[in-house]
């Protein structure tokens, strides 16, 4: 867990990478190549505690480790992106500070476990077999993109010394020629959670290779409680609905990702979701 966080946005900068020098692939009757100029930074920090006086099984000292690690975006194309910036921090951390910089140095001074024990920092954590660790890793990365939005994944990793820990992630669609964010209220049209359930419980349904919302439940899926995420993004020619793990279905099934093709739902889509996921999405 301590050295995840690395492959997660090795994997991300290579997708923006794919696209830093153009909008799209080459044809031979392409005699024009547009350039979008992507600058991204990854930002890092991480801070090693002792929980003091804590023992766990009698035995093993207790540390916490918080680590935090953010893509950041410095350019995209020419387009002004102080709004995404900082809805970035906003939602990224619990208490946002005026900078980047001065946001992630002060969550590291919030490990997991701090309302319990008195700690203290350390310059190392010993080996896992010597120690219980507890955990809280904060991971921004961008896991979408074309040159008419982007979609940053911001996902928080908690372990509080129980039988496993817990991931989450919320979703940041990011709209360039508006500079807005793509909120659920602005993606979708008033009146349209019925539908948009009744499109997510069909592809649960077809995903999942079943006929019913019966057999669905025989696969593990809490069916009674199956509701409408508003933790959505956009990806592709899809609107994307994100569960967390325990929501729809048990932990050993892990997050939900629902993939609904932006057609089938296109009449309860937004004008600019419409237009953003029609016209140079890949």
């Amino acid at each position: 867990m301590k050295y995840s966080w690395i492959g997660l946005l090795a994997c991300s900068a290579g997708l923006l990478g794919l696209w830093s020098c153009g909008g799209g692939g080459t044809t031979a009757n392409v005699d024009k190549i547009d350039e979008f100029k992507v600058v991204q930074v990854v930002k890092s920090a991480e801070k090693d505690y002792m929980c003091e006086g804590a023992l766990f099984a009698d035995s093993l000292n207790v540390y916490s480790k918080v680590n935090v690690a953010i893509e950041w975006p410095e350019q995209m194309g020419g387009y002004d992106i102080k709004a995404l910036q900082d809805s970035l921090i906003a939602r990224t951390f619990l208490n946002p500070k005026r900078t980047l910089e001065e946001s992630i140095l002060a969550s590291l001074d919030n490990p997991q476990g701090g309302d319990t024990y008195k700690m203290i920092p350390v310059d190392s954590i010993p080996e896992m077999s010597k120690s219980m660790v507890l955990y809280h890793g904060t991971i921004v990365s961008a896991v979408a993109f074309s040159p008419r939005f982007i979609v940053y994944q911001i996902m928080s990793s908690v372990y509080e010394g129980g039988a496993h820990g817990l991931t989450v992630s919320q979703f940041l669609n990011f709209d360039f020629a508006s500079g807005r964010v793509i909120d659920f209220d602005s993606a979708f049209k008033p009146g349209s959670a019925e539908a948009l359930l009744k499109a997510v419980k069909d592809k649960l349904v077809a995903d999942n290779g079943v006929s019913s919302m019966e057999e669905l439940a025989s696969k593990g899926f809490f069916t009674d409680q199956i509701y409408l995420s508003k933790n959505f993004y956009l990806q592709g020619y899809d609107v994307v609905f994100h569960y967390h793990p325990y929501d729809i279905a048990p932990y050993s099934t892990g997050a939900v990702d629902v993939r609904v093709p932006f057609y089938v739902i296109s009449d309860y889509l937004s004008p600019d979701v419409i237009k953003i996921l029609s016209e140079d999405s890949f």
